[in-house]
């Protein structure tokens, strides 16, 4: 018999209350079975392993932030939430996002608040999304804060695509390079060696420490290749742990270069963040809570619950940044001129924007720069294993 697994539910009473839970069964039919049983109607079951691979593998973050603009886009001309659901249904073409919205149309017709909709789906839906959403249910602005979370998702996505391909770029272009090398030691080499080895003179040293160098890696590929296949699959194992997690945020800050982006990224995501949950009417203790797991790193995550811990307790915000150590002068400037006029979230949002484009600027400058580095280091590489080759070649030809 097959072992029992974990499915979710949802169903209504007989004076039609929505509930929802999640019990063990063999079978979607067992399951279904014993709700029948206990006299649930409208019964809906789902296989929780499926539900969890459909929100957080199949649907990407971006697919979320376009699901978010569009639907902010329906509330904000009136069209009802039901009504805007079941269009974005009839107009998307990914299967993931079908489902999902189906879902999503089933639980408020079941009952349920869209906040309480998305709640069944925590991996497509961080809490901040969720808490901005309950807000916006609950204040009847429903429409201006999805179009601000959905600008919050592209701003950040935007940041995260440059901060990505200011990387990608020189390591992809270190790898070729690394590849070309290495076929050069592998199947030249050896070649200019058996020319070498009937010359019956004493090499030039750049020559010999090369050869050498090709023999070590033609005679240990294969344990080299095994090494570096084993080192891939267990970093890929390893940073996913959350001491390795841990320990890479608390120490990539002092980086040179890359610190300074990275600090750049999660200041302006922070910053970001706030501003959107203080504009959702979220008092300042819990948005700091709320955007501590969203700023995506652990430094700022700690020091943000610190900074909602003596808010708590009676300190300003501008006194929290400065006792946190990780926030420019101007971000600490721009918060203490917010909470003397009381525009505390409008003031976030312009710390947020100047963040936004330094690190745009330091990008394009750091991007502008990385490409003469490589070449110059690679020509310097590539004109080592050349003048190491041909040495020995240019002694004989004075000899003759």
């Amino acid at each position: 018999m097959p072992p029992p697994h974990r499915f979710l539910w949802s169903a209504h009473d007989l004076e039609g209350q929505a509930h929802k839970g999640e019990l063990m069964a063999r079978h979607t039919k067992d399951a279904r079975a014993q709700l029948q049983q206990q006299g649930w109607m409208g019964i809906e079951v789902r296989h929780a392993n499926r539900q969890r691979w459909r929100d957080g593998r199949a649907m990407s973050q971006r697919d979320i932030t376009v699901l978010t603009r569009q639907l902010a886009t329906l509330v904000n001309a009136d069209v009802p939430l039901l009504n805007a659901l079941t269009l974005m249904t009839q107009t998307t073409t990914q299967i993931p996002a079908l489902r999902l919205l189906e879902q999503l149309l089933r639980d408020i017709r079941g009952g349920l608040s869209l906040a309480q909709a998305l709640a069944l789906h925590p991996i497509a839906f961080n809490a901040l999304y969720r808490h901005v959403v309950a807000a916006g249910e609950a204040s009847g602005t429903l429409g201006l804060l999805l179009d601000r979370l959905a600008t919050q998702r592209e701003r950040h996505e935007a940041l995260t695509s440059q901060l990505r391909s200011a990387m990608v770029y020189p390591l992809a272009v270190v790898l070729v390079a690394v590849a070309v090398v290495v076929v050069i030691l592998l199947w030249v080499v050896p070649t200019f060696e058996s020319v070498y080895a009937g010359f019956g003179a004493a090499l030039p040293a750049l020559t010999q420490g090369l050869l050498s160098l090709s023999r070590g890696l033609v005679h240990h590929s294969p344990l080299v290749g095994v090494l570096l296949l084993l080192t891939g699959l267990l970093s890929l194992r390893l940073r996913r742990a959350p001491w390795v997690l841990t320990t890479w945020d608390r120490w990539n800050l002092y980086w040179p270069v890359v610190g300074r982006l990275k600090k750049l990224a999660s200041t302006a995501r922070w910053t970001r963040t706030l501003c959107t949950l203080l504009d959702a009417g979220t008092p300042l203790n819990h948005a700091l809570i709320s955007a501590a797991g969203a700023c995506g790193h652990h430094r700022f995550e700690q020091a943000s619950l610190a900074m909602a811990q003596s808010v708590q307790e009676g300190l300003t915000l501008t006194t929290a940044l400065k006792h946190s150590g990780l926030f420019d002068p101007l971000v600490i400037q721009l918060s203490a001129m917010g909470e003397a006029s009381g525009t505390l979230s409008s003031s976030l949002s312009k710390a947020a924007h100047l963040k936004e484009r330094e690190l745009e600027s330091q990008l394009q400058g750091l991007s502008g720069l990385m490409e003469p580095i490589i070449i110059v280091v690679l020509g310097l590489v590539i004109g080592t294993i050349v003048l190491a080759l041909y040495w020995p070649i240019f002694e004989l030809g004075q000899v003759i």
